[in-house]
């Protein structure tokens, strides 16, 4: 589905998709950053590629990001969070001198790299097959992300590393790209 944007009185943004559950009696909220991020945007559109270039740039590494809290600079506790699907894990990172608290989620991570927006451009609509089993990839457990294109015949498909999030394999319908291309990409 399309997603339905609304701009927050502090000029932040907030995105929901009309057909995802209810969640505690809210919408499932997909974006929700505040107006320092969003300052100066008028367009939802400019305002996604903005939340998602600073989505990459932050996970593009995986967790390397995400050893010290921005606030305080002390060391922060990464703790994963299963949810129902074993593909989908996410994390918080949480300082425990400022109480910081960091979310991150590994479908937001992964969706928000150039090479997935750049086939999601073309491909227009996706599903997430969020049923995919946890992999062994190199002697380590592994999350397994597909897409499948909902108006053609595309797929695309992450392999991240379950602990650190740092990328395994990126395929795009099937032909991998390589690991070097995609931290530049």
């Amino acid at each position: 589905q399309r997603l339905v944007g609304r701009w927050l009185e502090d000029g932040g943004l907030r995105l929901d998709c009309p057909s995802c559950a209810l969640l505690g009696g809210r919408r499932s909220c997909h974006t929700n950053v505040d107006g320092t991020f969003t300052a100066g945007l008028r367009s939802f559109g400019a305002a996604t590629r903005r939340i998602a270039e600073a989505i990459h740039q932050d996970s593009r590494h995986g967790h390397a990001n995400h050893g010290t809290c921005p606030d305080c600079g002390y060391p922060t506790r990464a703790i994963r969070e299963e949810t129902a699907f074993s593909g989908c894990p996410e994390y918080w990172f949480r300082c425990d001198q400022c109480e910081n608290v960091q979310f991150r989620s590994s479908v937001g991570a992964t969706g928000s790299h150039p090479a997935f927006r750049a086939w999601l451009k073309r491909e227009r609509r996706a599903a997430l097959d969020p049923s995919l089993p946890v992999i062994e990839r190199d002697g380590r457990e592994a999350i397994q992300q597909r897409w499948t294109s909902l108006t053609g015949m595309g797929t695309y498909e992450a392999v991240r590393d379950r602990e650190t999030l740092r990328y395994a394999l990126i395929a795009i319908d099937g032909r991998s790209i390589p690991i070097d291309e995609q931290s530049s990409a």
